[in-house]
């Protein structure tokens, strides 16, 4: 049987990959626009 605790850290952890892997992919497809933003 796990702790509450443990179980938090768990959820915890997999929201903030989430959050970075969705801000990663935000900041990415930002700075493609701006580059294409550039060349044209």
């Amino acid at each position: 049987m796990q702790s509450a605790a443990e179980e938090f850290m768990k959820v915890y952890l997999l929201m903030l990959l989430i959050g970075t892997l969705l801000t990663a992919i935000r900041f990415t497809s930002v700075t493609e626009r701006r580059s294409e933003a550039q060349t044209h």
